[in-house]
């Protein structure tokens, strides 16, 4: 082009002022004129990707961009454009790169500092975020938006009273910002003031407009925030101002739902379909409803409604799928999410939905086919990666497992997840010593809670020493799950005259157990779909005084939210006999045996909290009928050995030494329980393979896959001595031998997880018979009892009988003895209460 050509050709100047003057048409023809002469005009192009922003089209804006910062890189302001971009078009993994180069360029950039902000909050990456936007309002310090995102960040950190003068500080300049005047009540809500925040939220609402939008999108807010108590507030106008919109009326019960309060939503759904009768969505939520409630037949009546309303309706097809299944159809199950995909193929929820069915059916060929698939898809989804990891586990592949959560933590070094998974595996590990794994669990506190540490919490708990004590426990396995074996009788048997008891249920589906723990509770709250900090808002308006968590670091804790301090008084129990690592965490139930005092208090973040026994058992319907047989040693003339534990746990130390064990005694048989299905010959081999490369005589070996509960128990019958397995000892396991009459081999160590054993054996007083304290002594005591059959006989005789009269099923006396602990931390907690000064200055007053 000549010199001429390009002095006719639009100015930068030009273009800036037709884009300023708001002439779009004419400033797009200048950019085109410009880029027919040279299509690689980067500055032609960046107007380009200007005016498709200013058109809302994200994707042609973000390839404009991308154009003209390949051919001018060190221009900072391309890679930012580029970056927004993606943000708009709400893609913010996309959006990360670009705005890191603009950063590399210019790292005090106000707009670049601005965004990175804005999209480190968008992925929870909030001390990120923080450094980000001070900087921007060290720039910029009476940008609004920024002083409003700042002051989320800092709420999300729990600098709550920061957060609030940040909010303050904006307000000076945006006085009655209604977003600023919410942030400020949902931090006041974290804090505990919630009188105060729902009076400020009232004020808010007095001075808005009568606007659907505005109403809707700060009670949505509050619902994302964890505040739903402060959000029906906002819908509850909302309706009062158009009680016919079908989305006041469906968003009012969606909050409600939320917030547990079932019946009151339902009527806004049913309300909503008055209005609506093809409302699909309002159908499908009337089911949720229904199913929170256990009313299936009327959940079932209107997710029919639903698909009648829109037959391609995909949430709904997805929940009826899980009916299907919990009614122990399948194979219908599985059908409808693969018609849900078909419809849907890019909600990753369905394909791991999918998954989780096919693992659940020990159908892992289908499920590994269906994992590569959605992996395929979203390779960097978490929740595809976890599924992953998960399936390893299922598949007792912990060294598989493990691997996949450093993979995932190398590239997401901040996913606690992922972290969580690895605290998980380590405990498989035996070479890996007690403090290394207590050094583990507290790092994770300290890498993913440290700014929970510092929040301000007021507790509006009366602290009154002698009182009726309410008492939360959390767990995503009040069901048929190891855990219900343990804490069903503790829950039977609290005294409620002096406890009222909170179960919060961090799982979406009933079964038999769980319909028994609800009759045992006095309030029940249904969790799994609350954010954490909606959930820390329901226990304290509960006004829980001390929250017991049933998981520890296993599949669907909740241990996020108890590090935001959830109530007074915190606990641990049952879930895994480890310390969390949490110094939110006050206590940990245990007893003498499975924690001896001096040995394991410097594993724990944890105080001790030693009862009379740290387990308590109830065998369920099939065990109760399942009557116990004479010795099998009598008529095989060998003893039978057997490991019942999950296969994962059954390292190459353990195997080499029941080898050694075999070895030393002739004639001795091994049956080992593989987790996978009798006929399954690759699984099958692999494991003979596995004992064989250790040396085991695997001749002696006699594989079994998993059966059903009354056939598991019954096969105790052909076992004389069960066999534990070591760093990570059997729980549930060893209570169903003991219950059986079937003693347990074990191996103590010093971390509690490997005493476990050792805890139950001694509260059936056979630990010095059946615990060893090195491997030389567990080869010992097997050939002890090889060679007395009468005495291994007399203890089968006798063993149910001594396990039903022992602590460890005594519920009366371990319960009593719970609640006495419970009353003393209480009252110890009501002692160092101090009553706060009332000043008339300070800005946040208590409820």
């Amino acid at each position: 082009m000549s010199a001429p050509e390009a002095d006719r050709l639009p100015s930068d100047d030009i273009i800036e002022q037709q884009l300023q003057a708001g002439d779009w048409p004419a400033a797009g023809r200048m950019v085109t004129t410009r880029l027919q002469h040279n299509s690689d005009d980067a500055e032609a192009l960046s107007y380009q990707g200007i005016l498709y922003l200013i058109d809302k089209d994200y994707e042609a804006a973000a390839e404009s961009f991308d154009k003209a910062r390949r051919l001018l890189p060190e221009e900072a302001r391309f890679h930012l454009n580029a970056g927004v971009a993606r943000l708009s078009a709400d893609k913010p993994k996309e959006a990360r790169e670009p705005l890191e180069a603009a950063a590399a360029i210019s790292p005090e950039d106000f707009a670049v500092n601005a965004q990175l902000g804005r999209l480190n909050i968008m992925d929870s990456r909030y001390p990120e975020a923080l450094g980000h936007l001070l900087r921007a309002t060290e720039k910029e310090p009476e940008q609004v938006e920024v002083l409003r995102l700042l002051a989320v960040c800092q709420r999300e950190l729990g600098q709550l009273p920061l957060a609030i003068q940040t909010c303050e500080k904006a307000l000076a300049y945006a006085p009655g910002d209604p977003w600023l005047r919410n942030c400020i009540a949902i931090c006041m809500v974290r804090m505990g003031h919630f009188a105060e925040a729902t009076r400020r939220v009232s004020q808010i609402i007095e001075g808005l407009p009568p606007e659907k939008d505005i109403l809707f999108s700060l009670g949505l807010e509050c619902q994302e925030q964890g505040s739903p108590h402060l959000g029906i507030e906002y819908l509850r106008k909302l309706y009062a101002l158009f009680p016919n919109d079908v989305d006041a009326c469906v968003n009012l019960g969606i909050t409600l739902q939320t917030f547990g309060q079932a019946g009151e939503a339902l009527f806004y759904f049913n309300k909503a379909t008055q209005i609506a009768d093809d409302c699909a969505e309002a159908y499908c939520r009337c089911g949720m409803v229904y199913e929170s409630v256990r009313d299936y037949p009327r959940a079932m009546e209107a997710y029919e409604k639903a698909l009648k309303a829109d037959p391609k309706h995909v949430d709904t097809l997805a929940r009826l799928a899980s009916r299907r299944k919990e009614a122990g159809k399948v194979a219908e199950a599985k059908e409808m999410l693969r018609e849900a995909i078909a419809l849907n193929p890019d909600w990753e929820q369905l394909y791991l939905n999918l998954i989780a069915f096919c693992k659940e059916t020990e159908d892992y060929e289908e499920a590994e086919t269906l994992q590569q698939e959605a992996e395929k898809r979203w390779p960097s989804a978490q929740e595809v990666r976890h599924s992953r990891a998960d399936l390893y586990l299922k598949r007792a592949d912990i060294a598989g497992a493990m691997a996949e959560f450093r993979a995932i933590l190398a590239e997401q070094p901040r996913n606690p997840d992922a972290m969580s998974g690895m605290l998980f595996c380590m405990n498989y590990d035996p070479d890996m010593s007690p403090e290394a794994l207590a050094d583990a669990y507290k790092d994770w506190d300290t890498r993913f809670n440290a700014h929970y540490r510092d929040r301000v919490v007021d507790f509006a708990n009366d602290p009154d020493p002698d009182r009726k004590l309410r008492i939360g426990y959390v767990s995503g396995d009040f069901r048929g799950h190891s855990v219900g074996f343990f804490a069903e009788p503790i829950l039977e048997h609290h005294d409620h005259q002096h406890f009222e008891i909170y179960c919060y249920a961090n799982h979406n589906y009933i079964d038999n157990m769980t319909r028994k723990f609800i009759r045992f509770a006095d309030n029940w709250r249904w969790i799994h779909d609350l954010t954490d900090e909606a959930v820390l808002e329901m226990i304290r308006l509960d006004q829980i005084d001390i929250l017991i968590d049933l998981s520890n670091h296993t599949a669907f804790h909740r241990l996020y939210m108890f590090a935001r301090r959830a109530a007074p008084i915190q606990m641990t129990w049952i879930g895994m006999p480890t310390t969390t690592g949490l110094s939110a965490i006050d206590y940990r139930i245990t007893d003498a045996r499975m924690d001896p005092p001096g040995m394991t208090e410097a594993l724990h973040s944890e105080k001790l909290l030693r009862l009379v026994s740290g387990w308590c058992y109830r065998p369920n319907d099939e065990g109760r009928a399942t009557e116990v047989g004479e010795l099998p040693a009598l008529r095989n003339g060998h003893l039978t050995f057997a490991s019942f534990n999950a296969f994962g746990k059954i390292n190459t130390r353990v195997i080499t030494l029941w080898g050694r064990m075999l070895q030393a005694i002739p004639g001795a048989v091994l049956y080992m329980a593989t987790g996978g299905k009798d006929d399954d010959e690759v699984l099958n081999e692999k494991v003979r393979s596995v004992f064989a490369d250790c040396g085991f005589p695997v001749e002696r070996l006699r594989l079994f896959g998993k059966k059903p509960m009354a056939e598991y128990l019954a096969f105790h019958n052909e076992i004389d001595i069960a066999l534990d397995p070591f760093p990570y000892n059997g729980g549930t396991v060893t209570a169903h031998a003991l219950w059986m009459a079937v003693p347990v081999l074990s191996l103590a160590g010093r971390k509690p997880i490997q005493r476990m054993g050792a805890t139950m054996m001694g509260a059936v007083d056979l630990a010095a018979e059946f615990v060893a304290n090195d491997e030389g002594g567990y080869v010992a005591l097997a050939e002890r009892w090889a060679s007395d059959l009468p005495g291994l006989a007399r203890i089968r005789a006798e063993l149910r009988g001594h396990l039903q009269a022992s602590p460890l099923m005594d519920a009366e006396l371990v319960t009593r003895d719970l609640e006495r602990q419970l009353r003393r931390v209480w009252q110890e907690w009501c002692q160092k209460q101090e009553q706060p000064e009332v000043t008339g200055t300070d800005p946040v007053e208590a409820d």
